[in-house]
């Protein structure tokens, strides 16, 4: 079957959406920082084995993410704890998610222009 742009699996865990999350044994968990994601969830996951619809990223559009702490519009975006996502550091070995097209400070959701399923990047 061809999906153009989401698809929908079962959850292996708990989550909000705006969440970046990856299979894991067939089901989607957050990722951590520093994981490579799969896509966004659309749909919180309120209990194991919920269907929850994602948004892939390399999907066609601009996806809505959760921010850990302050993002700057046209920053590089990489995963952070819990699915979210983080300023890009510029240092060492990372994943860029995609760039942000609005500010966030302390957190919130942002709209996100991904490239593809990420970038892996070394400074």
């Amino acid at each position: 079957m061809m999906h153009k742009g989401n698809i929908t699996r079962a959850s292996g865990a708990t989550f909000d959406r705006y969440r970046l999350v990856k299979l894991t044994t067939g089901k989607l968990v957050p990722c951590g920082a520093g994981e490579a994601p799969l896509g966004v969830s659309e749909s919180a996951s309120l209990a194991v084995d919920d269907f929850v619809a994602v948004g892939l990223l390399n999907g066609p559009g601009t996806v809505e993410i959760m921010v850990s702490g302050n993002a700057a519009a046209g920053d590089k975006l990489i995963p952070a704890a819990d699915g979210m996502v983080a300023k890009d550091s510029g240092v060492g070995t990372r994943i860029i998610i995609g760039e942000a097209l609005e500010a966030v400070t302390g957190g919130g959701v942002i709209e996100v222009l991904p490239y593809g399923y990420g970038h892996t990047l070394t400074a």
